[in-house]
């Protein structure tokens, strides 16, 4: 729990820099926008077109994703039975993507729908040290990988920079999906094998997303793009089952259907291409 929270101050702090920095950039880009629309340079009317009437835009960003919270935990276990109200994630740095669709209402600001998605493997490397530790002998295994889906729509602020470059900014909200790998283990009792295999079910919550991008005008409808997000939600998973195969003994499973959360946190670093029109 004190890494968690260590983890936690520390970023807010960047973030709160980062949002500085952001405000600063606002400022300054509004400042130069207001020159540039209120005075074109005649010199340069095909460069200043590039970025003047352009209301719809249609972005494909690829990147790294950086699991952060209960979700890039790998200090617990991902079920701690000294709390039955939190699942740890144990997730690795992964894929990102994500499509974007937006329009300007005006010079400045417009609305945006998203969809992205995550794809994150499990440090199953963690997550046996840990097992380990508590349980001589056992050995740990994991299906799959984890898959965060991102469905949201919000308002977002495009401000030109220069000429050729805009600055963006993002607030979404909507909903945020996540499954679970299937875990499972293996490990000696008095004489027996014992094989636990864990069925976390699929959930989805409320989720938000927070972005600064920059964009650069290439032709007069394609440029391409940098950004870097925030994507956080409270994932609370309804049911977790678990199978239990003993030698000698009829297997059986458990039902839980006491809900667990996590707290899912995921950075995101990406560039990709927008086309506009």
């Amino acid at each position: 729990m004190e890494i968690s929270l260590q983890y936690l101050l520390i970023l807010l702090l960047i973030m709160k820099k980062l949002y500085l920095l952001i405000q600063y950039i606002f400022i300054c880009s509004v400042s130069f926008a207001q020159n540039e629309y209120i005075s074109p340079d005649k010199r340069t009317p095909y460069l200043h077109n590039l970025i003047s009437n352009k209301k719809f835009s249609i972005e494909v960003n690829l990147g790294i994703g950086i699991p952060a919270g209960d979700y890039g935990n790998t200090a617990q276990v991902p079920l701690p039975s000294s709390d039955t109200t939190h699942v740890n994630g144990l997730a690795s740095t992964g894929f990102y993507f994500n499509v974007t669709a937006g329009y300007l209402f005006s010079p400045f600001f417009g609305g945006m729908v998203m969809v992205g998605g995550n794809l994150n493997s499990f440090n199953e490397g963690a997550w046996q040290t840990l097992r380990s530790t508590a349980i001589p002998g056992i050995t740990t295994s994991v299906d799959g990988n984890f898959y965060i889906g991102e469905y949201l729509i919000g308002p977002y602020a495009s401000v030109p920079a220069s000429n050729k470059v805009k600055i963006e900014f993002k607030a979404l909200l909507g909903l945020v999906t996540a499954n679970y790998p299937l875990l499972t283990q293996t490990f000696p009792y008095y004489g027996t094998t014992v094989v636990e295999v864990k069925n976390i079910k699929n959930s989805s919550n409320f989720g938000y997303y927070f972005g600064a991008g920059l964009k650069c005008m290439v032709t007069n409808n394609i440029g391409i793009y940098f950004n870097f997000g925030y994507t956080g939600s409270d994932i609370g998973y309804p049911e977790v089952d678990v199978t239990i195969a003993q030698t000698g003994y009829p297997t059986y499973t458990v039902y839980s259907t006491h809900e667990r959360f996590m707290l899912l946190g995921i950075i995101q670093m990406t560039g990709g291409v927008s086309y506009n029109w």
